[in-house]
């Protein structure tokens, strides 16, 4: 039986969930209810712990996990507003013992300034293998089938049980409660609300979630992560608006699902890294009214929330902001400085590599596993941040 909380319609349900502390115990044979994404094709789910109320993200990377966890690192490097990430795997090859793991230290911590304004700063992050009962894999997939059978949702079990038999690792996130989609805001219009008008006037005029736009753009420029904006000739793609979500309560752009896809083929990462360049010149050199790149972002969220918010020029050059506060810090990266960010995320969290299902695409003849270092591809990364570094010198007077 569902519980109360999931009796309403599930837009009202979700504004009553609150974030369950990832770095605490999730007793997965007590789990209240488990509800899919709207996309049901995904593999995400929104589980309510066993307090009541307070839920967890469970997602199912596939072959790109560990880029998902580098690209989530990246992006508290870059200081964006993002959600705190462990992985969820099995400990049967463990070499170590829970009692030899610590548990992590939350990725972002809230702060008031002076003049009272709220700031998020990163604490040190590891993103462990598995803590006692509340980090196994297997765990938490039998008790959301468990739920499933229990509840008659067939959904749910089916899919479980798919990720039960097939999943090496699963990612858990922290909920990032209040948070509202592009697509969302779409149909928002729908209801023709002025309050509902005026809730994406706030969000489109808020100066740090402009600055975000244009800090996760860069960010995801550097990945390659295509499946969020669309911007000019960088990707041939049609974004995907639920990937961009913005924090109510936070008044933030939040950064998830970010994602590094590196181009093996060096004819193709060639053509991708003079895109690049272009971008970041064209960044340094233009006003952010003249600037291809950010008008296409903009006319890209128009789409969709067009007939309550047109950008202007002031919009433009806030967007301009961030991507030059983010490009500050990415150009002032070294490749050493790449690397300590990966022995963060895996030598410390210790994950386990023989367990997973990526696919080295580097590993010479005969390579059967994956070893770290082709798992994620540093060099394509640095490569992209040269490509800023490069435009910067070359900055017209």
């Amino acid at each position: 039986m569902t519980s109360s909380l999931h009796q309403a319609p599930r837009e009202e349900r979700k504004k009553l969930w609150k974030p369950f502390d990832i770095n605490n115990n999730i007793e997965w044979s007590n789990i209240k209810t488990v509800t899919l994404s709207h996309q049901q094709t995904s593999s995400v789910f929104f589980v309510e712990t066993q307090n009541s109320g307070e839920f967890v993200v469970i997602k199912n990377c596939k072959f790109d996990i560990a880029n998902q966890v580098f690209g989530n690192q990246l992006a508290l490097e870059l200081e964006l507003f993002a959600p705190q990430v462990k992985v969820l795997q099995d400990n049967t090859n463990s070499t170590s013992s829970p009692s030899d793991i610590n548990t992590t230290t939350p990725l972002l911590e809230e702060k008031v300034t002076t003049d009272g304004k709220s700031n998020i700063s990163k604490k040190k992050s590891l993103v462990m293998r598995f803590d006692k009962e509340g980090h196994d894999k297997s765990a938490c997939l039998e008790g959301m089938k468990t739920w499933a059978i229990k509840a008659g949702d067939a959904t749910i079990q089916v899919k479980s049980e798919c990720e039960l038999r097939y999943a090496k690792m699963l990612l858990l996130m922290e909920f990032i409660p209040n948070c509202v989609s592009l697509e969302d805001l779409s149909f928002l219009l729908l209801t023709k609300d002025p309050k509902q008008i005026e809730i994406i006037n706030t969000l489109f005029t808020c100066e740090e979630i402009l600055k975000d736009i244009g800090k996760i753009l860069c960010l995801d420029i550097c990945l390659n992560n295509w499946d969020r904006f669309v911007c000019g000739d960088i990707w041939e793609n049609e974004g995907n608006p639920n990937n961009i979500l913005f924090s109510k309560d936070k008044m933030r752009l939040a950064a998830v699902d970010q994602s590094l896809t590196s181009i093996i083929d060096l004819e193709k990462r060639k053509e991708y890294l003079d895109k690049i360049h272009n971008f970041a010149t064209t960044l340094f050199n233009e006003s952010a009214d003249n600037n291809p790149y950010i008008r296409g972002v903009c006319q890209y969220i128009e789409n969709y929330v067009g007939s309550a918010f047109t950008f202007s020029s002031v919009e433009f050059e806030l967007i301009k902001r961030g991507m030059l506060e983010a490009v500050d810090k990415i150009t002032n990266m070294s490749f050493s400085d790449l690397d300590d960010l990966f022995n963060e995320v895996f030598e410390e969290s210790e994950i386990d590599f023989k367990a997973t299902e990526f696919v080295n695409t580097t590993a010479t003849s005969g390579s059967n596993l994956p070893s770290k270092r082709s798992v994620i591809d540093l060099k394509f990364v640095n490569q992209a941040i040269e490509q800023f570094k490069s435009a910067a010198i070359q900055i017209t007077p």
